[in-house]
């Protein structure tokens, strides 16, 4: 396996915090979620820049809607009672909240939606249509004893079959980075044997 990717996101580690504190001002050192939905968002044309106030980074507005709107809230406290994790936290609820973010701004449908398990060929085809992927899971460890990792990309574009271009919300590189087929292989726990915790997002024009 080709671990070249998660092992630098997983040296960035200790950058994350600093990183996403700098970006980020509703929840500095806890907006990958948001950040990777966005970063989706934007690659499939959604004009989420201009949904943000004046000022205002739209990972912050996508955060703080998700963490105001008394529907997200609801769906939230269904899934979580107890309030273990943030609601943005939940793939679930990030992806009704994002939906709901966009209605505020005219859009009449759905563009985002979650799949526990979702084919390569899946994403691929979305990718092929002009939208884009969020994908959710564990970074495996390459040194003992450290843990597992959680964390999301957002899979902008593909290469055919050698490899996805990622926004990483971890890295500070402002840009798209290579995933190899072989590291979008190992990361995330498969729920069923070739399948991926993911989130579709359609293009603006289907």
């Amino acid at each position: 396996m080709d671990n070249n990717f998660f092992e630098e996101t997983l040296q960035e580690i200790d950058l994350k915090e600093q990183c996403e504190k700098r970006s980020y001002k509703v929840k500095p050192g806890s907006s990958s979620n948001a950040a990777a939905m966005v970063a989706a968002l934007e690659a499939a044309h959604w004009p989420v820049g201009d949904m943000a106030p004046a000022g205002e980074n739209p990972v912050d507005a996508l955060t703080r809607f998700i963490m105001t709107d008394p529907v997200t809230l609801n769906r939230w406290r269904q899934l979580d009672p107890g309030g273990r994790r943030a609601p943005f936290e939940w793939d679930e609820v990030l992806a009704f909240g994002t939906n709901r973010f966009l209605r505020n701004f005219g859009i009449d449908h759905s563009p985002v939606t979650f799949y526990g398990a979702v084919s390569r060929k899946e994403i691929d085809a979305a990718l092929d249509a002009g939208g884009a992927a969020v994908v959710s899971g564990i970074i495996p460890p390459f040194e003992a004893p450290k843990t597992p990792v959680e964390h999301a990309v957002a899979v902008t574009g593909r290469e055919a079959d050698s490899g996805y271009a990622v926004v990483d919300p971890w890295r500070d590189s402002g840009g798209s980075v290579r995933l190899t087929l072989a590291d979008f292989n190992a990361f995330i726990s498969p729920i069923t044997l070739g399948k991926k915790r993911a989130h579709i997002i359609k293009t603006l024009d289907q």
